[in-house]
């Protein structure tokens, strides 16, 4: 409640702009959003599928919803400023995506890209506190039809692992076999990359490179979601609590300035032993 009144003060204020004003604000500004499951009910990792399906119809009424790789390839080609997109994403490949996010995002004809976890197909997600039934994860074969129905797959890594607690060869084992995985079972080029619990260092950052990412997602998230450093792109975190109000501060860039911190801190925590993962 505090940190929704700051950033609601500093939205009116215009205290947000003065922060801004001795920025570097080069970049492609696109918010980039990141959840978890989509359950009946909200929960731990989950956001309630009332909740969830306001928000994608107010984000369908205000902006244009494009792919993760698009945006990738804007900044790419050099593209920077504002722009009216957004992009969609989510971490793990929780199974009620099939049921309760994938026909409201059918609906509102929005793209999405789903970071899976190939070593975990059709099983629990044992990183996760959410109830049994809402930690199963997606089976290949209903990874193969969100695929083929126009989903994107991202690597999440092949067992949710913590990058960071790795020797450098575990770390190209877990990224290189997530990819491959993916991209045997899917048919399709795997690019894109989250990173678990938002963890990583150069040393990742440069594994990832050389086993074949272009993109990875990190935590936290820059100022006026800037999309500049294509292995370290942050996103907006949508918690299962979150208000429409709170969504809509958040795509403004209301509660950017609230976490300027974030990526440190991100990159240093370590994960939880169970529930809100990244």
């Amino acid at each position: 409640m505090i940190k929704d009144g700051l950033a609601s003060a500093v939205h009116w204020s215009g205290l947000g702009r003065l922060v801004l004003s001795g920025a570097d604000l080069t970049g492609l500004r696109v918010p980039v959003l990141l959840y978890h499951g989509v359950a009946e009910r909200p929960g731990p990792d989950q956001a309630g599928r009332a909740a969830f399906a306001a928000q994608m119809a107010y984000l369908s009424q205000r902006y244009t919803v494009v792919p993760l790789s698009l945006a990738v390839e804007a900044v790419r080609a050099g593209h920077k400023g504002p722009t009216d997109w957004a992009v969609v994403t989510f971490d793990d490949g929780y199974r009620n995506l099939l049921a309760n996010a994938f026909p409201v995002l059918q609906e509102h004809r929005i793209p999405a890209t789903v970071f899976a976890v190939p070593g975990f197909a059709g099983a629990q997600a044992v990183w996760s506190s959410a109830d049994p039934e809402s930690r199963r994860l997606l089976g290949w074969g209903e990874m193969q039809e969100l695929s083929r129905a126009g989903l994107e797959f991202g690597s999440h890594t092949l067992t949710h692992a913590d990058l960071l607690n790795l020797p450098p060869a575990t770390v190209r084992a877990e990224l290189a076999a997530s990819k491959d995985a993916l991209e045997q079972r899917l048919g399709v080029p795997v690019r894109d990359l989250a990173y678990p619990w938002c963890r990583f260092d150069e040393r990742t950052v440069d594994i990832a490179r050389e086993v074949g990412y272009t993109s990875a997602c990190a935590g936290g998230w820059w100022m006026h979601h800037l999309l500049r450093r294509l292995m370290t792109m942050k996103r907006v975190p949508v918690y299962p609590g979150d208000s429409l109000e709170v969504f809509r501060r958040k795509l403004e860039g209301a509660y950017c300035y609230m976490n300027i911190g974030a990526t440190s801190r991100d990159r240093r925590r370590a994960p939880p032993a169970a529930g809100n993962a990244e």
